[in-house]
């Protein structure tokens, strides 16, 4: 008790610590690689022009980290936030 003017021993206290690591200062090892397909087809049915349209997003299922806690703790580093899986979208565009 001289030193710090409270007892040291016999009382169980912790302390919450966030923010170890400055924000943008690490990254994750693998950047994010996303690759988005999209495959248009025209077709003409008299004066009017239909469109057939595809779209494939993150066509190889990556799984990058996008959010990680940074508070340290058991959570320390586990990731919030990750890459969507494959979406894929069709659509038809008329054009008269």
């Amino acid at each position: 008790m001289p030193t710090l003017n409270r007892v040291l021993s016999g009382s169980a206290s912790t302390v919450t610590v966030s923010n170890v690591i400055p924000q943008q200062t690490f990254f994750e090892d693998k950047g994010l690689r996303q690759i988005d397909i999209r495959v248009i087809r025209n077709f003409m049915l008299g004066h009017t022009r239909l469109q057939g349209i595809f779209d494939l997003y993150n066509a190889f299922n990556d799984s990058a980290i996008l959010a990680e806690t940074t508070a340290y703790g058991s959570n320390y580093r586990r990731p919030t936030a990750i890459l969507d899986p494959r979406i894929l979208k069709f659509g038809l565009q008329m054009n008269f």
